[in-house]
């Protein structure tokens, strides 16, 4: 299925001098079918090489000295030295290999016409060593992907239209889109998901591939973080969709058990944030202990039952659908609260002016104008977003957007 990050890829071969490519994003979530896809759809041949299928062939190379990598890696695909650097290669798994990396790219760091791709479900490599690669993130497929996938992809342009004139859509399409969206939100972003609903044209199966989608997470934690850590890692992701579930999201240790402090499972916390197995969302104007949890797909809140999602339930997968894409936007987002029981689900950070966005999401036709003019008389305001199920509207105070067209968010939402 078109990922949006293929035309990332097509501009990166496009340069005269690049850098290597590094993908990484949570197992499951498509980076070796979109690295091959693009390799065999813009070159002739390509070579592909999983570190992670082959612990022998990883072991080798990381053993090997710096000045033997270029030969050895030659000689395993039989092909003369200097023809490597010619033709596009795929390594898959290189947390496996880290060294290997390391050492590959001290040797070829004078070449910038190189045409190879690092796939990663772990972020193992260094500051330093990041800086010679073209760094990336694969997401969940967002909305537009979705629609893409199912073969409605012209609403796509018409989302991205009237998201930008602020114009109200037909009523019949608007009803069209929120019945899709919802189909979404059931759904998911993760590939091996949507392959299912859409082999099957049935949403069946869907909960059982949830569930191996998470499992695979588990597995993950469990097999690739020290063992303290594993172990409070996996304590940790089971009580998500309690936490989620609260009035308050705040993280609560005590739902893992009476007794556990924030310094006790700091590690775990990063850990599991670096690997873009969870979200973090943080407190503005607040210690790193007060934060809110999110899943890396929204899919994965495990509340549903009998196909449908409850009010409550669609809430909550769309309030991480939200944080995933501001995540995937790179957009510097907290969430705010005040003593007086005041909040705000999500706050952008204008860093350029220093100014702030809030971001309402509305339920139940209920509005937290109390919390909004809280927030305003602290900080400076630039715009209010209010997110819903209604149509697109005119209105000079706030900018109303209905849920299908947050993924048409920039770097700053101006009205």
């Amino acid at each position: 299925m078109k990922r949006n990050l293929i035309i990332t890829l097509q501009n990166w071969m496009e340069q005269e001098e690049r850098k290597p490519f590094y993908m990484i994003g949570m197992k499951g979530v498509g980076k070796t079918y979109l690295a091959c896809e693009f390799a065999k759809s813009f070159f002739d041949s390509y070579l592909y090489l999983s570190f992670e299928h082959n612990k022998e062939l990883a072991a080798y190379f990381e053993a090997l000295p710096e000045s033997e990598l270029l030969s050895a890696l030659a000689n395993y695909f039989e092909l003369p030295e200097e023809m490597i650097f010619n033709i596009p290669f795929v390594f898959d798994e290189i947390y496996h290999c880290p060294g290997f990396v390391d050492k590959l790219m001290h040797q070829v760091q004078d070449n910038n016409q190189l045409y190879w791709i690092f796939l990663s479900s772990y972020d193992v490599l260094s500051a330093s060593t990041k800086e010679k690669f073209c760094c990336h993130t694969l997401f969940p497929l967002q909305f537009d992907e979705f629609l893409t996938a199912i073969g409605k992809d012209w609403y796509v342009e018409v989302i991205t239209a009237h998201y930008k004139n602020r114009k109200k859509l037909p009523d019949i399409v608007h009803h069209e889109l929120l019945s899709t969206f919802d189909e979404y939100l059931w759904i998911g972003g993760m590939p091996d998901v949507m392959n299912e609903y859409l082999d099957m044209e049935s949403t069946v199966n869907v909960m059982e591939r949830q569930h191996i989608q998470k499992q695979m997470l588990l597995y993950g934690m469990e097999h690739e973080a020290e063992e303290k850590t594993a172990y409070k890692c996996i304590q940790v992701y089971s009580t998500i969709d309690e936490q989620l579930k609260k009035q308050n999201q705040k993280f609560q240790f005590n739902l893992i058990r009476k007794g556990i402090t924030y310094q006790m499972y700091k590690d775990a916390i990063e850990f599991l944030v670096r690997h873009n197995m969870l979200y973090r969302l943080d407190c503005l104007g607040k210690d790193e202990q007060q934060f809110k949890l999110f899943y890396p797909d929204f899919s994965l809140n495990y509340s549903a039952r009998n196909n449908e999602l409850t009010s409550v339930e669609r809430q909550i997968r769309l309030q991480n659908y939200i944080i995933q894409t501001l995540r995937e936007k790179k957009m510097n987002c907290k969430f705010w609260e005040a003593k007086s029981q005041a909040s705000i689900d999500i706050v952008l950070h204008n860093e350029n002016d220093n100014t702030f966005t809030p971001i309402e999401i509305k339920k139940d036709g209920k509005s937290k104008t109390k919390s909004l003019i809280s927030f305003s008389s602290q900080y400076d305001v630039r715009n209010i977003v209010r997110i819903s199920g209604s149509n697109f509207v005119e209105n000079d105070e706030n900018i109303n957007l209905p849920s299908y067209s947050v993924f048409c968010f920039e770097n700053d939402i101006d009205k």
